[in-house]
Order: C-alpha cells, then sequence, then structure tokens
C-alpha cells in the first residue's frame, strides 16, 4: 500500500531573464533557482486551496505559509488509505519550523521535531545540459543534475523564463515524474496550476490548484495549535485497543507527515525512502 501526500508549488518570479542564449547547464540552473529565491523573499504569504487525486483517495486541502510557518487543512472527499481517513474527515497539519503538530480524528494530536520548512539547499557537483525539448507545448532546456553521493535528477527549464516545467528523478526500483502546467500568472508570479506524478510512467496522482493569494494577511492564531480543537486523543482505525498496535499507528502518521515535508521541500528521494519503510509496515 502506497502513501503520498504531495503539496507541490511551482513558482519563479518574472524578471523578463530569456535562456534563449544560455551557454552551459551551470547557468540555466542557476537562472532557476535564483528565481525560486526571488519568489520566496517576494511572497511572505501564500494562500492555497488545491484538490489531490489519486491512489484510490481525494481530498481538498487549503495551505498557509507564512514565513517558516505553516498550517495544511485537509478533508477528504474520497479515501483509499486508512492513514487518510473516511469521506469527510479532517485533518490539520501544523508546522513552526521547530515543531510538527498533527491532528486527524483517528489518530487525535500528534507532535514530533521538524526541521525547518526551508530545508536544505544544495549544492550540486555537476550541472550538464542535454539540449532542447518541447513539454506541454513549452521549449524548455533540458539538464542533468548530479549531487553529492551520484544522487541526479533531470530537469527541463522553460527556455523563456526559468520556470520549471517538468522534473525527473530514479534508480533501479524505479522513476518519478512530475509535470507541471496549467501555468497562469497571479501578481506577477507564473505558477503551475496542474502538477501530475508518475511512478515509472504510470499517473499516481495530480494536484489542481484552484485558488493561490500571494502576500494576503495571515492571522498568527491558524499556527497556535492549542487553538485546535475536538480531536482528543483519537482512535486507531483498524488498529484495535493494542497499545502496541496504537503506537504502530502514530508511528505510520509521523512517518506520513514526515514524507508531505520531505515531498514539499523536494526531498524526493529521501521521500521514497521513508515511503517504502512505511509500506513494509503496512504490508
Amino acid at each position: 500500500m502506497k502513501f503520498r501526500v504531495a503539496i507541490i508549488l511551482a513558482v519563479v518570479f518574472i524578471t523578463g531573464q530569456s535562456l534563449a542564449f544560455a551557454a552551459n547547464g551551470k547557468q540555466i540552473f542557476d537562472a532557476y533557482k535564483a528565481k525560486e529565491q526571488t519568489f520566496e523573499s517576494t511572497a511572505k504569504n501564500v494562500v492555497i486551496t488545491q484538490t489531490l487525486e489519486g491512489q484510490g483517495m481525494s481530498a481538498d486541502m487549503t495551505v498557509y505559509k507564512k514565513g517558516s510557518k505553516m498550517r495544511m487543512e485537509s478533508v477528504v472527499k474520497m479515501g483509499g488509505n486508512p492513514m487518510m481517513g473516511k469521506a469527510g474527515d479532517k485533518s490539520i497539519m501544523i508546522n513552526d519550523g521547530k515543531t510538527m503538530w498533527s491532528f486527524s480524528p483517528m489518530m487525535g494530536k500528534v507532535t514530533t521535531p521538524s526541521d525547518s520548512m526551508e530545508g536544505e539547499t544544495r549544492a550540486p557537483e555537476k550541472v550538464k545540459a542535454l539540449g532542447k525539448e518541447t513539454v506541454s507545448g513549452v521549449s524548455c532546456w533540458k539538464i542533468e543534475v548530479v549531487y553529492p553521493y551520484d544522487e541526479k535528477e533531470t530537469l527541463w527549464i522553460s527556455e523563456k523564463d526559468a520556470i520549471l516545467i517538468k522534473e525527473e528523478r530514479g534508480d533501479e526500483e524505479g522513476q518519478t515524474t512530475v509535470v507541471y502546467s496549467d501555468i497562469k500568472t497571479v501578481k506577477g508570479f507564473p505558477i503551475a496550476h496542474l502538477i501530475t506524478t508518475s511512478e515509472d510512467g504510470q499517473v499516481t496522482d495530480t494536484v489542481r490548484i484552484t485558488s493561490l493569494e500571494v502576500n494576503k494577511k495571515i492571522d498568527d492564531t491558524l499556527f497556535n495549535p492549542d487553538l485546535v480543537k475536538g480531536y482528543g486523543k483519537g482512535k486507531s482505525a483498524g488498529m484495535g485497543d493494542n497499545p502496541m498496535n496504537q503506537g504502530g499507528a502514530m508511528e505510520m502518521m509521523q512517518m506520513s507527515m514526515e514524507i508531505q515535508r520531505l515531498y514539499q521541500n523536494g526531498e524526493v528521494e529521501k521521500a521514497k525512502a521513508l515511503e517504502k519503510k512505511m509500506q513494509s509496515m503496512m504490508q
């Protein structure tokens, strides 16, 4: 059984810079990363509403991001995984960059340490330009990025304005592909409103952004876990009353939250490794 909650925001700041005459892969990669950083420093507050569908489930989600703080609310429309709950169940995750709190009807309140929401900045050891390709009607530079320990990813960056259009990561056990499409400009920012994830060529889930607001005022009370009521101790659905079973359910909930955080920060390989561990526990 596979579990994934993918909250992906593909955004870059339009500066009018073109990559039409980029000389090498490093220049393309640097231009793409520079625009990501510009967005992070410009869009202090972001509110996103979106729908996740795939792997036998669907959910409506709202994400509030204010600096290093984040709150995610999800309401299941169709449940395909017991960790997500049944239709109508609402879960909340709050992360202040140091601590993460998750609330669900099944597990109640779970608290775990958390790294900063900004994640780690990795410097590639080598970037190679592989030519040009058209993806979803967009002319792109295709580059191969190699990180320490021989970790690799292939990126397709818009030739016109350095937007990330497609990315691939994988090894001998499988390949993950993410395509960012339906680009719409919101207050000067081009944002992918449709994100499609595939495993070995088969679509596993899609995220459709239905609303996005940049630099809207966000009340700090949203990030106060003490104000979240009605979850109590929760229930270990399908786990019975055995404390050991309940402990296992809590561990999987914590792993689920960590997987979500890793995917959001773009740490795909770490997320996939943790997914595999979680799958073996659920078999």
